[in-house]
């Protein structure tokens, strides 16, 4: 009889002690499936926007270009919610090209750019399985990821890659997610700041874009 109390006891503890092990574990393995990786910056959405902006138009991107359809870069920007937001980009831009046009010398200034409609160039598709991962480190903003895959000098691969149908270039994907520090990697390394997707966007254009790239 005192065997059988004993073991009764014995199992009424261990159960005790499953149900007290129970939550930590359950409050563990939810801490592990949500954290954020390290890796992957958190880029406010509009701050990114305006140092992408910075970042593309010190390096020369055509503010003037056009795409397919005819729409430019301010009608991009006219696309832009909430309208604060909006009115932050131009007033940027505008500030920036004022810059711009005072350092211009006069020669330069008195040229007429004349507005062309224009297709995407005649680039050749990736499908290196590298490629695609370039493409998708410059829009989760790995900077380091990015500069390891670009200085692999076993495997080279072109920083003006097109590894998917829509044509679109790491710097356009770098400058739509806001990823300023990985955009002006890739132009260290020679992208192409005025590089055109299968529609004729830029990366200036996917930078405003404020639509499902």
């Amino acid at each position: 009889m005192l065997a059988v109390i004993e073991a009764i006891a014995k199992r009424r503890q261990e159960q005790e002690n499953s149900a007290a092990k129970a939550p930590e574990q359950k409050k563990k393995k939810k801490f592990s499936l949500f954290r954020k990786p390290a890796s992957v910056p958190s880029i406010d959405p509009a701050a990114g926007r305006l140092a992408v902006l910075d970042v593309l138009l010190d390096a020369g991107a055509d503010a003037t270009a056009v795409d397919m359809l005819g729409r430019g870069f301010l009608d991009y920007v006219d696309e832009l919610k909430p309208i604060s937001h909006r009115e932050e980009v131009r007033a940027a831009f505008l500030a920036k090209r004022q810059s711009s046009i005072r350092t211009m010398p006069a020669s330069k200034k008195r040229e007429r750019r004349s507005v062309t409609r224009e297709g995407p160039p005649d680039v050749v598709q990736g499908d290196s399985e590298r490629e695609r991962t370039l493409y998708d480190l410059c829009g989760e903003g790995d900077v380091d990821a990015v500069e390891r895959l670009l200085d692999n000098q076993e495997d080279s691969i072109s920083v003006n890659c097109t590894p998917y149908t829509a044509r679109r270039s790491p710097l356009h994907n770098s400058s739509f997610k806001g990823q300023a520090n990985v955009a002006s990697l890739l132009l260290t390394w020679g992208a192409d700041v005025n590089q055109r997707d299968h529609l004729g966007r830029t990366p200036l254009m996917a930078c405003v874009c404020s639509r499902a790239f």
